[in-house]
C-alpha cells in the first residue's frame, strides 16, 4: 500500500515539472495531488485502527476459553432477540399478547364469580333436596337418613355424593370395588331399603319440579321388597303425587298393589287398568285388563256368585252355587273367631266346636242357621251322597238357603 501510494505521488510530481507552459496545467492537477495526499493519511489512520482491532481480537482469541465463548453467544443471542423486540411483527405479536393476557385474567375473576354463585346455588339447592328426601324416609320409617351431600365437577355434568347414617355411624356409598368387611350401601341396606331411598329420591325431586302439575309421572315397580307399612305408605305418596300432576302411571306385577291403587277413592272416569299380553311368539300388546275380577280374593268370587243367583232368578248354575255355600260360611265363622277356629276344618266342625266350647257372642245366634246350611249341603257332597249326579235341585229351595247366609254374613244389601 505505502510503495502504490509514493508511486503515485512520484508520477504527480513528473507531471507538474514537464516543460509544458505552466499556465497551460490545469489546476485540478495541484489540487488533485493535495485531495490524495489527504486521502493517503486517512487509509494510513484506518489501516493502523485495523491493525489495532486485529491485533486486540489476536489476544482476546488466545486468552478466551469455551464457556466465555458460551457465554457470549449467549449475550450475542440475547441482543440478537433485544433488537428483534422492535420489529413491527414482533410488537404487534406482543400487543396481542398482552391483550390475551388480560382477557385471560378477566375471564378467570368472571369464573371465580360464577363457581362461588353456583357453589352457593348448590349449596342451597342440595340442603333443601336432602331435607325433602329425609323428610320422605322419616315418613316411610326407613331407619336412616342421608347426610354430607355436596357437588362435585370431576366431569361435564356435575354430580352429587352422600352417606347414609344409621345408628349415628356414617356409611359411604362404597363401590364394586369395595371390601365386603367395609361397610357399603351394597352391604348394608337391603333391597327394600334401596328401593324405599331410590323412592325418597323420586318422590323429592318430582316436589321440586316447579312444572309438575304438567308431568305425567311413571313408577315403575315402586314395591319391591318393603314391608306392609312401606307398602302401605307407598300407595299414599302415589294418591298425593296424582293430586299434584297431570297423570300417574303405576307399573307393577304385584297384582294386589294394584288392585290398592285401584280401590283407591277415586272417579271411575279418571282410571283405567291396562296390562300386557303376549301376542305370538315375540310380541306384546296393550289390552284392557279386568282388574277387579283377576284380583278377587276367592271369598269375594263366591260371595258374588251368590248375590247374582240370588237377585237374578235363573241365573248361574245350581250345583256351582250349591259348591260356594259351604266355604263363604266356613270363612265367616274363621273370620268372627280366628283363635277357637284356626286349626279346624270343615263346616259341620266348626259349629261342633263353637257348640262345645267358648261360646263366640256373634256366632251363636246364627248357629242353628249355619246347621241348616250345613245338612242342606252334605246332600249334593259326594262323600255323602252317591246319588250326587242324579240328585234334583231345586233353585227356589236354593234361593231361600243362600238368602239365608248372605244374610248371617252380612252381604244383603241394606
Amino acid at each position: 500500500m505505502t510503495a502504490f501510494r509514493n508511486e503515485m505521488l512520484a508520477a504527480l510530481d513528473r507531471k507538474l515539472a514537464s516543460p509544458l507552459d505552466p499556465v497551460s496545467l490545469p489546476d485540478s492537477y495541484t489540487t488533485a495531488r493535495g485531495q490524495y495526499a489527504i486521502l493517503c493519511k486517512v487509509i494510513d489512520t484506518y489501516s493502523h485502527q485495523v491493525a489495532m482491532a486485529n491485533a486486540a481480537i489476536g489476544a482476546f482469541k488466545t486468552q478466551a476459553d469455551q464457556a466465555r465463548m458460551q457465554t457470549a453467544e449467549r449475550e450475542l443471542a440475547a441482543l440478537h432477540t433485544r433488537k428483534n423486540r422492535s420489529e413491527p411483527a414482533v410488537l404487534d405479536a406482543c400487543e396481542k399478547f398482552k391483550s390475551a393476557t388480560s382477557a385471560k385474567t378477566r375471564a378467570e375473576d368472571e369464573k371465580r364469580k360464577v363457581r362461588d354463585h353456583l357453589d352457593s346455588y348448590s349449596e342451597t339447592v342440595l340442603t333443601r333436596y336432602k331435607n325433602t328426601i329425609n323428610g320422605y324416609l322419616e315418613r316411610f320409617r326407613a331407619g336412616f337418613h342421608i347426610d354430607r351431600v355436596k357437588v362435585e365437577y370431576s366431569g361435564r355434568v356435575p354430580n352429587s355424593t352422600f352417606c347414609i347414617v344409621i345408628n349415628d355411624t356414617m356409611i359411604e356409598t362404597g363401590g364394586e370395588d369395595t371390601p365386603l368387611d367395609q361397610p357399603c350401601f351394597r352391604n348394608t341396606l337391603s333391597a327394600g331399603d334401596r328401593s324405599t331411598l331410590a323412592l325418597a329420591f323420586f318422590l323429592a325431586q318430582l316436589k321440586e319440579d316447579p312444572d309438575r302439575s304438567r308431568c305425567i309421572v311413571i313408577f315403575d315397580d315402586p314395591f319391591n321388597s318393603q314391608d306392609q307399612f312401606r307398602h302401605t305408605c307407598t300407595i299414599g305418596e302415589i294418591q298425593r303425587c296424582g293430586e299434584n300432576v297431570a297423570q300417574v302411571v303405576v307399573m307393577s306385577h304385584h297384582q294386589r298393589f294394584l288392585r290398592e291403587i285401584w280401590d283407591l277413592p277415586l272417579p271411575a272416569s279418571d282410571r283405567k287398568a291396562l296390562w300386557l299380553m303376549p301376542s305370538g311368539k315375540s310380541d306384546t300388546v296393550i289390552g284392557e285388563w279386568d282388574i277387579e275380577g283377576d284380583t278377587e280374593s276367592e271369598d269375594s268370587a263366591d260371595r258374588r256368585v251368590l248375590l247374582e243367583f240370588y237377585y237374578q232368578p235363573g241365573s248361574g248354575d245350581p250345583r256351582d252355587v250349591i259348591k260356594k255355600l259351604r266355604p263363604v260360611a266356613e270363612t265367616h265363622m274363621q273370620r268372627l273367631a280366628p283363635e277357637q277356629l284356626a286349626n279346624v276344618k270343615g263346616l259341620g266342625n266348626m259349629i261342633l266346636t263353637v257348640r262345645t266350647g267358648q261360646q263366640t257372642a256373634s256366632l251363636v245366634d246364627s248357629l242353628h242357621d249355619l246347621a241348616d246350611i250345613n245338612m242342606y249341603t252334605r246332600r249334593y257332597m259326594h262323600g255323602e251322597n252317591q246319588s250326587v249326579p242324579s240328585e234334583p235341585v231345586s233353585r227356589s229351595e236354593l234361593q231361600g238357603f243362600v238368602g239365608k247366609l248372605l244374610e248371617i254374613v252380612g252381604a244383603m244389601p241394606g
